[in-house]
């Protein structure tokens, strides 16, 4: 049975003491008519203590950017967490979870779990219309967005990786914006220019037999 899809896409703060921007930047980016159509309206932020029901947070709100938790790492140093699921079961699942950085350099990072693949196709999403998204999450955060799946991850050795971690169908590494950025610096060491991508599969029959040659690519270029 094939395993949910997902969009993961990393990037550095211009400003380490200001989430500001990086919340506002996911709510931009994510919750949008593009992002939608995909991934559905309805979400639900985790149980509340002493509550059996997730609890239902609207799309309006998340575009305010409401729904971020702060967790204090050490002193001066907080995580913002956002998690979100859309409260459905098996292949219709799909969830949204978001960490940005205070105080701390390190890379903020963004995941949505998408439906299995047979929930999207069916719903009329092209394997193109995923691709887009996490091009578009790249250049907007310029970060990188990688997209891939549990399936592949289980494939990798079929692939000669040693490791699925880095198993992806496509890679974009947005416009250049952060100096330093070590999620770019690496293309621009190699001699590569920014925007830059590595696509292993375009539709969704090449979903299911992606190129092995560019995700072995993929992995080296994200090692």
């Amino acid at each position: 049975m094939a395993q949910e899809m997902y969009i993961r896409t990393e990037w550095w703060s211009n400003d380490l003491n200001d989430v500001t921007p990086e919340i506002d930047l996911v709510s931009k980016t994510i919750f949008n008519d593009d992002t939608l159509k995909i991934i559905g309206s309805a979400w639900y932020r985790p149980e509340k203590s002493g509550s059996t029901k997730p609890v239902p947070i609207t799309v309006d709100q998340l575009q305010r950017g409401e729904g971020w938790i702060r967790e204090q790492l050490i002193k001066s140093q907080y995580m913002h967490r956002l998690v979100l699921a859309n409260g459905l079961e098996g292949e219709h699942k799909a969830g949204i979870s978001g960490t940005v950085f205070q105080g701390a350099a390190n890379s903020n990072q963004l995941v949505i779990s998408l439906p299995e693949p047979q929930v999207l196709r069916a719903a009329g999403v092209e394997f193109g219309d995923v691709l887009a998204l996490a091009e578009s999450y790249a250049r907007a955060a310029h970060g990188i967005s990688v997209v891939s799946s549990g399936d592949l991850f289980d494939k990798a050795s079929e692939f000669g990786l040693k490791s699925g971690s880095k198993a992806a169908y496509a890679a974009f590494w947005g416009a250049p914006g952060i100096d330093p950025n070590p999620l770019l610096k690496r293309l621009d060491e190699r001699g590569i220019t920014v925007p830059y991508s590595l696509i292993a599969a375009t539709s969704w029959p090449d979903q299911s037999t992606p190129d092995a040659k560019v995700i072995a690519n993929i992995q080296e270029l994200l090692s």
